[in-house]
């Protein structure tokens, strides 16, 4: 066994300690001796405003403020309100900081601070897991382990404002915590956000109600356009609802194909829930996906050029509209869009009178 020499600790001179000494004295007359934890955090100048300078280019601002038309609303128009709130929080890009805590007015004060606790223990209970619990991956170790359990679940991955990012859900009896992670060198790479159980359950579940009853526009845009234009909730949106929908034709050829018949039912289902404005937006992504495949009709691949489908391209060079491309057989998705053209057609003769009355014309 090698013995290891210690390394010589930094001796300081007798000058050096009284210097120090004297220091510390002083600190602790004026006041300048830090006996809390917020007496820590360092900050350049606090404004009158509330404006707090932290450093040279970084400031923060804490703002204060009361809505009593929450407290007036029913049930569902509250939901709604907590909703918009929500995607509020959510249009905040890495970069900014905000926080907010919101309190009923009419809540026991005492009640809240008991609440408050619970989140607090909580809230360190999990982040601490986090860190330290191999369960979870090792997930806020450090960089490396977050990058690592960040692409190990692809699914998880969704569109961040400047990088793909990736999301995760944490539930307790009382609270829901959701957890955002950018793997990105150089941004900030973990938030965590924490919500009531009960009411964010009821608000996505009001959510994917819109969705299913396709009262969620399509958004035709790439995400550079929508980050430009600060239209990045309804590209949120709609991405969503196309893959929802791109589940659903994979569900419909799958239940409804036997015997080399795909059944009428199939598109009806897909186009009662989605519409065929969404439906045939996803099909016509997925034939420009799969230009190349023989099994997918010239029919359908001249008439999928035709329509608006923009690429929407990530940082690394990956088609994102990929991520709602239909995963059935080529051959049955090729089926499916051409009796869903077939019925989007035969809906509008039968909705356009004079439409039909022109096809009667021509076939004579």
């Amino acid at each position: 066994m090698k013995n290891r020499r210690k390394k010589p600790g930094v001796k300081l001179t007798r000058a050096q300690k009284k210097k120090l000494e004297e220091l510390t004295r002083q600190a602790k007359a004026d006041g300048r001796h830090p006996n809390s934890a917020q007496k820590t955090i360092p900050y350049l100048s606090m404004y009158k405003d509330g404006l707090c300078r932290v450093t040279e280019n970084y400031y923060t601002m804490s703002l204060l403020f009361g809505d009593m038309n929450y407290d007036l609303e029913d049930e569902a128009e509250q939901l709604g309100i907590f909703g918009g709130w929500c995607s509020f929080y959510s249009y905040f890009d890495c970069a900014v900081h905000v926080q907010m805590t919101g309190i009923n007015s009419e809540n026991d004060p005492e009640a809240f601070a008991r609440a408050l606790a619970v989140l607090e223990r909580e809230f360190n209970s999990i982040v601490n897991a986090l860190r330290k619990d191999e369960r979870y991956g090792l997930l806020l170790s450090s960089r490396k382990t977050l990058a690592a359990c960040c692409h190990a679940m692809p699914d998880c991955a969704f569109d961040g404002s400047s990088a793909q990012e990736y999301g995760f859900r944490a539930d307790t009896k009382a609270y829901s915590y959701m957890i955002r992670c950018n793997p990105t060198q150089g941004n900030y790479n973990f938030y965590i956000y924490a919500y009531d159980r009960a009411k964010l359950d009821k608000v996505l579940e009001m959510q994917k109600e819109q969705m299913q009853k396709c009262e969620v526009p399509v958004y035709l845009y790439p995400r550079t356009y929508a980050q430009k234009h600060g239209e990045m909730e309804e590209y949120r949106m709609s991405r969503q609802a196309n893959i929802a929908c791109r589940d659903a034709i994979d569900r419909a050829i799958r239940e409804h194909h036997h015997d080399n018949v795909l059944s009428r039912k199939a598109v009806q289902n897909v186009v009662g829930q989605y519409g065929f404005d969404r439906t045939l937006y996803v099909l016509a992504v997925t034939v420009v996906d799969k230009n190349w495949d023989g099994r997918i009709s010239q029919n359908n691949k001249n008439w999928a050029k035709m329509q608006p489908v923009y690429a929407d391209v990530d940082e690394l060079g990956q088609e994102k509209n990929q991520a709602f491309v239909a995963r059935s057989h080529p051959g049955l998705v090729d089926l499916f869009l051409r009796e869903t053209r077939r019925a989007k057609e035969a809906n509008l003769e039968k909705n356009t009178p004079a439409l039909a009355k022109c096809k009667r014309e021509k076939e004579r």
